[in-house]
């Protein structure tokens, strides 16, 4: 049995181990980074429902005042708007906070 020749495989064989760890753990990492990645896409689709809903609303005679509480429009200097806005709760029991995702903004014509 060579004993000099076991060192450098049992160090090689540790070092792939590290490695592949430690790309299992990077990538198990950002899966949870990425995981509300596509929570913008249908936000913005619910806008876009929103507003051709309000504008359907508004073609058909309902008053504004009505159609405006109903959607919960808001008014700044530059008009009225529609806004949806996503949280998420991050942290561990009492440590808990709500933190923005996603906020859409969209103008009303």
């Amino acid at each position: 049995m060579n004993k000099k020749s076991n060192v450098p495989v049992i160090l090689f064989v540790l070092g792939v181990f590290t490695v592949c760890s430690f790309a299992l753990l990077t990538f198990f990492i950002s899966g949870f980074n990425s995981s509300n990645s596509f929570v913008g896409i249908t936000t913005m689709q619910d806008l876009n429902i929103q507003h051709e809903e309000y504008n359907f609303y508004l073609n058909k005679g309902v008053p504004e005042s009505k159609v405006d509480t109903y959607f919960n429009v808001s008014q700044d200097v530059y008009g009225k708007y529609l806004f949806i806005e996503v949280n998420e709760t991050k942290g561990l029991f009492w440590w808990q906070r709500q933190e923005v995702v996603f906020l859409a903004k969209q103008y009303l014509d």
